[in-house]
């Protein structure tokens, strides 16, 4: 029975999926840019050996193992941001937007658009992030039972 930190937000909007994308121009620069995705629900998981630091409760925000748990149930999409690191046209930033807002016209929108709807761009990296307040719980792995609620205050 492996235990594992669970941390989950007590307010909206306070969980954060980012994407980091990259790709190459038809000249050969390299293209940057990245996607937050807000969600009201869902939870991330740490190892014991990985508990959350005085350091991320004072700036109220705790990343997560994307690999850890039972999976991080976002539900509830509030919002998306795009912000692009390199720079692109006002077409190009508008045609990214629509495909990842609203899909390609095959169904696929978001990462499903990115990975399986003839993009050419790559995920190179993700992460979850938790925005304070939050809920730390003790919790078993295999069973999905809560050991102890509300360990980190």
């Amino acid at each position: 029975m492996a235990h594992l930190y669970r941390i989950t937000p007590k307010d909206k909007k306070s969980i954060q999926y980012t994407y980091f994308i990259s790709g190459q121009s038809e000249n050969g620069d390299e293209r940057k840019w990245i996607v937050t995705e807000y969600y009201n629900y869902g939870q991330t998981f740490r190892h014991l050996d990985d508990p959350v630091t005085e350091g991320e409760f004072e700036q109220e925000e705790v990343d997560g193992d994307l690999e850890l748990g039972w999976g991080n149930e976002l539900d509830d999409l509030a919002y998306v941001t795009i912000e692009f690191l390199t720079p692109f046209t006002d077409e190009e930033k508008e045609e990214i937007e629509t495909f990842w807002n609203e899909g390609n016209g095959d169904g696929q929108w978001g990462l499903g658009w990115l990975i399986e709807g003839g993009s050419s761009w790559e995920l190179v990296n993700e992460n979850i992030a938790i925005l304070g307040p939050f809920q730390i719980d003790l919790v078993d792995e295999d069973s999905q039972e809560v050991i102890e609620e509300d360990i980190g205050n």
